[in-house]
């Protein structure tokens, strides 16, 4: 009886062992590309306000721009593709996603953006009076809230998307996936997060990120998952742009100046924020109903199942997150610096 039981076991901590192995691995290769992305951006940045000491105005802007993110398109992200080629994989199965439940999913991306931005704010002010500091964000987070349309929809509503959903979803859990799609959903949600290097993005990145993996989990194909999240930073960032939201918040302020404002400047302004408190409500409801029916984030079987008491060891007890969160931790301090 005791030589059955020790037989059963070698197989189980055989697949306990890889399962950790594979986490570290991708984690890993993460945190790589964000210390290379950093790295670079600190490196070129040095050199090229070295060079040009004199840029103002909208070149400095550009500027800052292509500092912010080419170095992670162009050099960080094809390292790491190479670093991950040599894991195994195991896609999720293809299925087709319903242009109705394409905006469904949208409208729960923004109850959770919202709910997450609300928790930020109070990290924030949290860390704010510890501090002695306000919060600010890093410089991929300024530019994505930049004033300059074409460039954030080229970098942050274009690129950014296609970049992070291959790192953070299809490369990622492709390679962990068979240990349990839950903990490759959680880890890709808290990874996202904890990628975005600062306090004010955590908590509704990281909801946005469960519900891009899941959706990549559910449908097996990454179009998907770019799709959603090229309209939610649309939604987050250009839009408010186009429709003169900073306007209407400047009239909002004690110090507005009523006498400037012309004519239906405010109706732009209005519309979009009509159509976001819709999307968010009925994201909300949306989300209670398919969470007590329980159809969002129910997920199959693993392939290989792994112990519940060995999912902590498994997914966070490794090499790679010890990199991983060495390079973010230092992004949270600097971005409080």
């Amino acid at each position: 009886m005791e030589q059955e039981i020790t037989s059963q076991n070698e197989p189980q901590a055989d697949v306990v062992a890889k399962a950790n192995k594979s986490y570290s691995h991708a984690v890993l290769n993460i945190g790589i590309f964000t210390c290379l992305s950093i790295g670079l951006q600190f490196l070129l940045g040095k050199l090229v306000w070295q060079l040009f000491p004199n840029l103002e105005g909208s070149t400095a802007e550009n500027v800052s721009y292509l500092l912010a993110f080419l170095p992670m398109y162009c050099i960080a992200f094809p390292i790491y593709v190479l670093l991950s080629r040599k894991q195994e994989t195991a896609p999720p199965k293809q299925e087709k996603l319903s242009i109705g439940w394409f905006f469904g999913y949208l409208m729960i991306g923004k109850a959770l953006a919202q709910v997450g931005t609300y928790m930020s704010m109070i990290l924030g002010a949290i860390v704010s009076k510890i501090c002695g500091a306000d919060i600010q964000d890093t410089t991929l987070s300024d530019a994505i809230t930049g004033d300059n349309p074409g460039l954030i929809l080229l970098f942050a509503v274009c690129g950014a998307p296609i970049v992070e959903e291959l790192i953070c979803r299809k490369i990622f859990i492709d390679r962990v996936r068979k240990y349990g799609d839950g903990k490759a959903i959680v880890m890709s949600g808290l990874l996202f997060g904890m990628l975005h290097g600062n306090f004010t993005q955590l908590f509704y990145t990281a909801g946005l990120g469960f519900l891009l993996a899941f959706v990549y989990v559910k449908t097996g194909r990454i179009i998907y998952t770019i799709l959603l999240h090229m309209a939610f930073n649309f939604l987050g960032s250009v839009a408010p742009l186009l429709m003169n939201v900073d306007k209407l918040l400047n009239v909002m302020s004690p110090e507005a100046d009523l006498a400037t404002l012309q004519s239906g400047e405010m109706v732009p302004a209005g519309i979009y924020l009509l159509l976001n408190c819709t999307l968010i409500i009925g994201g909300a409801i949306l989300l209670i109903v398919e969470i007590a029916k329980g159809r969002l984030f129910h997920v199959e079987e693993p392939e290989e199942a792994i112990p519940a008491k060995k999912n902590f060891y498994v997914t966070c007890l490794h090499i790679g997150m010890a990199v991983f969160l060495a390079v973010t931790i230092a992004t949270f301090v600097l971005s409080i610096i």
